[in-house]
């Protein structure tokens, strides 16, 4: 995982990745070059700060890393300190290329020295090679090379023997499927190849074309690479809807299918496709996503098996054995046969939809699926063109945030309280991250789905959603990429279409989605009071919430050393730090982190009252009493 802050269209913005694309929505700069204002992690990659970087290069960068085990990323993070690549490409070659260099990290037994360094260079040893092989010379012959390079991780020794395989060439990334995919395409035009990993974006498939030296898809040859659908029938059927139909069609079906969980999922998904005897990528994609409307019924060979199956798994009915001479299964099935759509397949079994659904009606908005990705392949896109003309459409964000009720859901008409673009400024990275993850399969580019008016849409090459801070209030924006400038009257038919996605398009499917956000509160200490109290980055607070108000205090050393030693023996001290002032600040701290029970009784007398539940300085929060809190506070 790659943490950063990136300077971009004039926005800081934080960023984790990796994003699950190749293109990273909101971010077109200079070929999507950015400048990298921090990097919180790794450590290794902080000399990243204040250059411009490739995005898409760290992206795959990220997507290399998340694969690495603990000594894989050890030997990384050594080789980007020490040598510092100046470009993203050299980083991605040098995840490939970690057998080049040796990492010792322990210097013990020479032995294991020579072990590491051995298997590190040939990657794998049999048990012959390693029975005949003198380690400990090998280690010992390493350490007196004298070539070792000290690094935070360890030693780094360079095998200079061992030639830099050029994997990546600063324009097309290597075949690399970090997640694992359904299908790997590789779109192939003049010697360059791209490779699409489907399931994936719409704008990725865009996105691909753009980087090849091509202006339609007809100029593009598409291969597929490898698949992996748990049915081995279903690698042809991907072959032969990629070859008539397109990438677009057969990423619909990926889409659609990859929801579908084992191999017999797919042998009902080709007995509901040989019933309706189609093979088309938008009837698979329907019949997919309507599959449990389906009964399939694999081993049935007559009426007499559609009988029987029909009362005992869908009515449920339970019967005595000896009864079964006295049921007419056959005529029950004739029955349930003359009242659904089914059919006796070929191939053996029996499948029927659920009552009241109509094939027909399936298959029309079949047709209706495959019109739609045929029609949403671009004869070039090219959003990307610096010739474009940019336009950017703000509007304002409301957001709800409500709390959980006894049951874990969001009880809405509880405490719901409806909050500006204001609140959105403190929670930018959080919001921005979960609309990356809620696109991901489904670009944000949303101009396919612009129909209002023709000579907007002739002008109008992109219009993708996103956010954007000004002056300390989150906005979500609109970002067109255009040929030319659009009259008065396309401009407002265009502001109400993105009315529209917001209310009940994209914005409505966002508004549903459930984000839980951590509280965040920043305070500016003044630089007067930071000196007075000796306030470092190593000073410990108690924070602690009473009668409406949240108060800070800073821990002094006694405290954070009886502190640190608890935590030693049972863990996080945090927990037992907080856990404490719930039982009732400093006595209840006390009692909490040393098991004993939390006294009754927490100040002694009082001058003020004998009883603390009647008293209006005593918290019935916290179970403490606040006088000398409000004394400090009005002094």
């Amino acid at each position: 995982m790659i943490n950063l802050k990136i300077k971009t269209n004039g926005t800081v913005r934080n960023l984790t990745l990796p994003y699950p694309g190749q293109s990273i929505p909101d971010i077109i700069e200079k070929n999507s070059v950015v400048t990298v204002s921090e990097v919180t992690e790794p450590e290794s990659l902080k000399y990243m700060e204040g250059h411009e970087w490739n995005i898409e290069e760290i992206n795959f960068l990220a997507k290399r890393m998340e694969s690495f085990d603990k000594r894989e990323k050890r030997q990384f993070d050594a080789i980007a300190s020490q040598l510092k690549p100046s470009t993203g490409q050299d980083l991605i070659n040098q995840t490939f290329n970690l057998s080049r260099y040796t990492l010792i990290s322990d210097f013990s037994s020479l032995t294991e020295i020579g072990k590491t360094h051995i298997i590190n260079r040939k990657q794998a040893m049999s048990f012959d090679e390693m029975a005949s092989t003198d380690f400990a010379k090998i280690g010992k012959d390493l350490i007196e090379s004298g070539k070792g390079i000290p690094t935070a991780y360890g030693v780094m020794f360079i095998n200079e023997d061992i030639p830099m395989d050029i994997v990546y060439n600063g324009k097309h990334f290597p075949e690399y499927d970090y997640k694992g995919s359904l299908a790997t395409v590789a779109v192939t035009c003049k010697g360059e190849t791209e490779y699409l990993y489907l399931p994936c974006s719409i704008q990725d498939i865009n996105h691909a074309l753009t980087k090849l030296p091509a202006k339609t898809w007809e100029e593009c040859e598409c291969t597929l690479e490898s698949s992996n659908f748990p049915a081995e029938d279903w690698n042809e059927n991907s072959k032969s809807i990629l070859a008539n139909e397109g990438v677009y069609c057969l990423n619909n079906v990926c889409e659609a299918v990859r929801r579908l969980h084992d191999e017999s999922d797919f042998e009902k998904l080709s007995a509901a496709m040989q019933m309706a005897d189609v093979d088309d990528s938008g009837s698979i994609a329907v019949i997919a996503n309507q599959l449990s409307d389906f009964i399939y019924i694999p081993d049935a060979e007559d009426n007499e098996d559609v009988g029987r199956y029909w009362i005992e798994n869908i009515f449920g009915y339970e019967y005595d054995e000896a009864l079964e001479d006295y049921i007419d299964f056959a005529s029950f099935g004739e029955d349930v046969i003359n009242d659904h759509d089914c059919s006796f397949l070929d191939t053996g079994g029996f499948i029927a939809l659920e009552d009241g659904v109509s094939l027909d009606r399936m298959l029309e908005a079949a047709k209706a699926e495959k019109k739609f990705c045929e029609n949403i392949a671009p004869p070039k896109p090219t959003p990307d063109d610096p010739n474009l003309i940019t336009e950017r459409f703000f509007f304002p964000l409301k957001y709800s945030v409500g709390t959980y009720n006894e049951y874990g859901d969001m009880d809405w008409e509880a405490d719901a309280e409806d909050l500006n673009g204001s609140f959105g400024d403190r929670y930018e990275s959080e919001i921005v991250n979960s609309f990356i993850k809620y696109t991901e399969l489904d670009s944000c580019d949303m101009i396919e789905y612009f129909d209002q008016s023709e000579s907007a849409r002739a002008k109008i090459m992109s219009a993708k959603w996103g956010f954007d801070n000004i002056d300390g209030t989150l906005f979500g924006v609109v970002t067109a990429k255009l040929k030319e400038p659009l009259t008065g009257d396309e401009e407002e038919v265009f502001k109400a279409w993105i009315l529209g996605q917001n209310s009940d398009g994209l914005g409505e499917g966002f508004e549903q989605q459930d984000m839980e956000l951590n509280f965040k509160l920043t305070y500016n200490i003044p630089k007067e009071l930071i000196k007075a109290l000796n306030i470092t980055n190593d000073t410990i607070f108690c924070a602690y919430y009473c009668d409406g108000k949240l108060y800070v205090e800073t821990v002094d050393d006694d405290e954070a050393k009886e502190f640190a030693e608890d935590s030693d023996q049972d863990g996080d001290f945090s927990d037992s730090y907080r856990h404490g002032y719930e039982d009732g600040y400093r006595d209840g701290y006390h009692s909490a982190m040393h098991g004993e029970d939390t006294p009754e009784q927490l100040f002694g007398d009082c001058e003020i009252s004998d009883e603390c539940d009647n008293c209006p300085f005593f918290c019935h929060a916290c179970g403490t009493c606040n006088k000398d809190w409000e004394d400090e506070e009005d002094e």
